[in-house]
C-alpha cells in the first residue's frame, strides 16, 4: 500500500496500524505527555533523513516472534546515520513497568522490533542513539527481544530514572559504535541486562587514538542503592571492552535473576 506520512505533534491516544503501513516520518513526531501510541504487530516505519520520535508520553510498540515492528530509513539505499532516534523524554514519558511476577504490566516498550540505520547528526558518542532514554521522572522502556543494528551511535543508551526497575532482555545488537549499550544508573535503581547477544560493535573515530568499540557499558556515580544485574550475556567481536564498568556501583555478572 502507499506510505502514510506523519509528522508533528501527537495530542491524543493514537494507533498506527497495518493498514497505515508503511508510514513515513517525514517530520519530527512527539508523542505528547499523558500521550499513548501504540504501534500494531507488522507495522513498518520509515524515517526521512534526519527525523526522529520523541516519547514524552507512551510508546507501546509490541511485536511478535513471527510479525515484528520495523523502524527503519525511508532512503532506497539505507546506511547507518539516514535518521536520528526513538527518544523517552524522562521529564514526562511512562517507564516500563512490572507486576509482582516480574512481567511487563505497563508504559512504554519495545518488544520484537528492529531498529537499524539510526544516529543522523552524531559528532560525539552518545548524541544520538539509536533507542535513547533520557534522565528524569519517567524515562527507560522495556525494551526485549529486540534487534538494534547498523546504527551511527550507540544501539541502546540512556539514564535510569530514579526509584526504578529497567529490564533490557533477550535483544540482539550488531554493528552499532562506541557502545551496543550504554547504561547509567543513578539512585536507588536496579536494572536487569540479561540473555543479550552483543556482536560487533565498532570504535568511534571521533575519540581518536582511544579504542571505543564497548558491547556493553554501565555507569553509576555516587553511593546510593543501585544494583545492576548482568547476566547470560554473549558478548563477541567488539573493537574494544566486552563489559566495561564505571563509577561506584554494586555490579553482579552472571548471576541469575
Amino acid at each position: 500500500s502507499a506510505a502514510t506520512p506523519v509528522s508533528g505533534t501527537i495530542s491524543s491516544d493514537e494507533t498506527w496500524g497495518v493498514a497505515d503501513s508503511p508510514i513515513t516520518v517525514t517530520g519530527h513526531v512527539t508523542v505528547a505527555s499523558g500521550v499513548t501510541l501504540t504501534i500494531e504487530a507488522g507495522v513498518t516505519v520509515k524515517f526521512d533523513g534526519g527525523k526522529a520520535l520523541v516519547v514524552e508520553g507512551t510508546l507501546v510498540a509490541r511485536g511478535t516472534s513471527g510479525n515484528g515492528i520495523i523502524f527503519t530509513s525511508s532512503a532506497s539505499s539505507p546506511a547507518a546515520g539516514d535518521w536520528k532516534y526513538i527518544k523517552f523524554d524522562g521529564s514526562s514519558s511512562s517507564p516500563g513497568s512490572f507486576d509482582s511476577n516480574g512481567d511487563y504490566s505497563s508504559g512504554s516498550v519495545l518488544e520484537y522490533c528492529t531498529v537499524e540505520y539510526a544516529g543522523s547528526g552524531s559528532t560525539s558518542p552518545g548524541n544520538t542513539p539509536a533507542i535513547f532514554f533520557t534522565y528524569g521522572s519517567g524515562g527507560a522502556p522495556f525494551i526485549n527481544q529486540c534487534t538494534v543494528r547498523n546504527n551511527l551511535d550507540r544501539g541502546i543508551s540512556g539514564y535510569v530514572p530514579d526509584d526504578s526497575t529497567t529490564k533490557i532482555t533477550n535483544n540482539t545488537l550488531t554493528s552499532n559504535t562506541q557502545s551496543a549499550m550504554h547504561v547509567s544508573g543513578v539512585a536507588s535503581t536496579t536494572i536487569h541486562i540479561l540473555n543479550n547477544t552483543v556482536t560487533g560493535t565498532s570504535d568511534y573515530t571521533i575519540v581518536g587514538n582511544m579504542p571505543d568499540g564497548v558491547g556493553i557499558s554501565v555507569r553509576r556515580s555516587g553511593t546510593d542503592r543501585s544494583v545492576i544485574y548482568i547476566s547470560g550475556n554473549t558478548i563477541s567481536s567488539n573493537d574494544f571492552h566486552g563489559i566495561k564498568v564505571e563509577g561506584s556501583t554494586s555490579v553482579e555478572i552472571g548471576r541469575a535473576h
